[in-house]
C-alpha cells in the first residue's frame, strides 16, 4: 500500500469530509439541545443525576455495537449480527461462570467469541465475495442459535462477584461508560488521523479505485469486521456485569434500528464512505434520550415502536438526500 498514493487520492476527500462531518455533529448537537429544553420543560425528572446516569448506561450498554457498526458503515459494509454476537458471548461466559469457570477465562471466552463470529463475517465478505447483508444476517441467526442452546431458553444467574467487579462506580460514572469513551476516543483517532483510517473511507467510496490505487482492499474490509466483533465482545461483558445475567433475549430486536438510524444520523451512509464516531455517539444519545422520555412519560411500547420506526424512515431518506447532494 502505498503512502503517496493514498494522501493524494484520499487528501481532498478526506478534507471535504471532515468539513461535512463538523456540519452533521453541529446539526444534531443543536437539535439535541433543543430537545434537550423541551424535555427540562415538559419530563419530570428527567435531569435527575440518577436518570442521567441511566442514560449514559443504556448508551454504553450498545455503543460499543455503535463504535464498530460505524467502522463497518464508513468500508461499504454493513453488520446485523452483534446482537446475537453480545448474547451468545454473554451466554457463553454465563454458563462458563455458573459452571465453576474462572471470571477472567469467561471474559477471554467473550471476547473470542466476538472476534470468531468478526473473522467470519470478514472473510465471508472479503475473501468470499459474499453479500454483506446475507452474511450478517446469517451469523446473527447463528449467534442467537448459540444463544439459545448455551442457555437452554433460560436467564443464567449467579455470577460471581469479580466479574460483576466490572459494573462498579467510579464516582457515580461506571466502568463500562469510562471504557466506552476510552474506546470512542482510540476509534476517532483511528479513523481522523491515521492512514489505515482513510483507508476504510476510500473503500468505502469506491472500492475498485482504492484497489487500483494500490489498497489491499481485502483487508481492510476484513479489519472492519473483526474490530466489529472485537466490540461486540467487549459489549457483551460490559452488559452482562450490568445486568447481573445472561440470556438469549437480553439485547432486544430494536437494538438494531436504534443503532443503525443514530450512525446515519450521526453521519454514516448505508452507501459507505461517510461516517464518524463523534456523530454515531451523539445519534446514539439522542436516540436513547427518546426512549428514555417515552418511559418517564408513561408512553407505551407499541407507541414508541411506530415513532422509532418513523426516525428509521426519515434519516434513511435523510441518506438518500444527502448522497444525491
Amino acid at each position: 500500500m502505498s503512502s503517496e498514493t493514498i494522501r493524494s487520492s484520499g487528501g481532498l476527500l478526506l478534507s471535504l469530509r471532515e468539513d461535512n462531518n463538523k456540519r452533521i455533529n453541529a446539526m444534531v448537537g443543536v437539535v439535541a439541545v433543543i430537545v434537550l429544553i423541551i424535555l427540562a420543560l415538559t419530563v419530570p425528572n428527567f435531569f435527575r443525576m440518577q436518570n442521567i446516569v441511566n442514560v449514559l448506561e443504556s448508551v454504553s450498554s450498545v455503543g460499543f455495537y455503535s463504535l464498530g457498526l460505524t467502522i463497518v458503515l464508513v468500508s461499504g459494509g454493513i453488520d446485523l449480527s452483534v446482537p446475537g454476537v453480545i448474547m451468545a458471548a454473554a451466554c457463553l461466559g454465563g454458563s462458563y461462570m455458573v459452571h465453576g469457570g474462572n471470571w477472567f477465562v469467561a471474559f477471554l471466552m467473550m471476547l473470542g467469541l466476538g472476534i470468531l463470529f468478526g473473522l467470519i463475517n470478514g472473510l465471508a465478505v472479503a475473501k468470499g465475495k459474499m453479500i454483506p447483508f446475507i452474511v450478517t444476517l446469517s451469523t446473527l441467526v447463528l449467534s442467537r442459535g448459540i444463544a439459545e442452546y448455551l442457555s437452554a431458553a433460560q436467564t443464567i444467574y449467579g455470577l460471581p462477584d469479580e466479574f460483576l467487579a466490572l459494573d462498579t462506580k467510579i464516582g457515580i460514572v461506571p466502568i463500562g461508560v469510562i471504557v466506552f469513551i476510552a474506546v470512542a476516543i482510540l476509534l476517532m483517532v483511528l479513523l481522523t488521523r491515521t492512514r489505515l483510517g482513510r483507508t476504510f473511507f476510500l473503500v468505502g467510496e469506491n472500492i475498485e479505485t482504492a484497489r487500483v490505487s494500490g489498497i489491499k482492499t481485502d483487508m481492510v474490509l476484513f479489519l472492519s469486521y473483526l474490530i466489529s466483533g472485537f466490540l461486540a465482545g467487549i459489549g457483551a461483558v460490559f452488559l452482562t456485569a450490568r445486568l447481573g445475567s445472561a440470556t438469549a433475549t437480553m439485547v432486544g430486536d430494536t437494538v438494531t434500528n436504534n443503532t443503525i438510524a443514530s450512525c446515519i444520523i450521526g453521519g454514516a451512509s448505508l452507501r459507505g464512505g461517510q461516517g464518524n464516531i463523534v456523530g454515531s455517539v451523539l445519534g446514539l444519545i439522542f436516540i436513547t434520550i427518546v426512549d428514555n422520555c417515552f418511559n418517564l412519560l408513561g408512553i407505551g411500547y407499541y407507541v414508541g415502536m411506530v415513532f422509532k420506526g418513523l426516525i428509521v424512515a426519515l434519516v434513511i431518506y435523510i441518506d438518500v438526500l444527502r448522497s444525491k447532494g
